[in-house]
């Protein structure tokens, strides 16, 4: 889902939430980043340009039980 091969592709935040909470044993979704590269915060999607694709930078996620989830 981050890779595409299509000239100005939009990939939406709500679309990664998606796919996660697809994933059998997911319980909950939370992206603390979301945005173009060396830029900071979440974005509602992802657009690239006429004549670029979209490739994922670092992808980090972590795994948490339910008796350690706590919600800031």
């Amino acid at each position: 889902m981050l890779n595409t091969l299509i000239l100005s592709s939009v990939i939406d935040y709500s679309d990664i939430i998606s796919a996660a909470a697809g994933v059998t044993g997911v319980d909950s979704v939370d992206i603390s980043l979301f945005n173009i590269s060396g830029e900071s915060g979440r974005k509602s999607f992802v657009k690239s340009l006429d004549n670029q694709t979209i490739s994922p930078g670092s992808v980090l996620f972590s795994a948490i039980t339910r008796e350690q989830f706590r919600v800031s």
